[in-house]
């Protein structure tokens, strides 16, 4: 089983890719619904709350890396996650519903962003397009099941 393209072009239409993911879905990659949102909420509640100014090394791919990401709508393979943003074993469907409520917010974040720490500065615009990409990502390694 291969993952799925997903792309989003709103905050309305990821979380209704999450609830019709949770009514069943098939993992291709390691983490299952409730994980994958447990991931996706932690970074995006440090994108709402850090600081604009928070500082981060030179970023290794610039402003150059986050150009092809936005254009393209495809995170490149073979980045690793910071283990404190790996989810834990044991996420449940509390999980989801706490990312969701994650999303309404925010759906009306206006930023700014804080640098992020691939691809540096970044307007809002780009942080809300980014997150959108990032969440797609996740959500395109979970097969919904079969409508009866």
């Amino acid at each position: 089983m291969t993952e799925r393209l997903v792309k989003f072009e709103n905050v309305d239409a990821a979380i209704a890719e999450i609830e019709q993911l949770r009514h069943g879905c098939t993992p291709t990659g390691n983490w299952s619904l409730p994980q994958a949102c447990w991931h996706l909420n932690q970074i995006l509640t440090y994108f709402m709350t850090a600081p604009a100014t928070t500082p981060v090394a030179t970023p290794p791919g610039g402003p150059e890396k986050l150009a092809t990401v936005l254009s393209t709508g495809a995170i490149p393979s073979g980045i690793q996650s910071p283990e404190r943003v790996l989810p834990p074993a044991n996420c449940t469907d509390a999980d989801v519903t706490t990312f969701i409520a994650t999303l309404q917010k925010f759906k009306t974040f206006a930023g700014p962003f804080p640098p992020h720490r691939l691809f540096g500065a970044m307007t809002p615009e780009e942080g809300k397009k980014l997150n959108l990409i990032h969440i797609a990502h996740h959500l395109s390694k979970l097969i919904p099941a079969a409508e009866g």
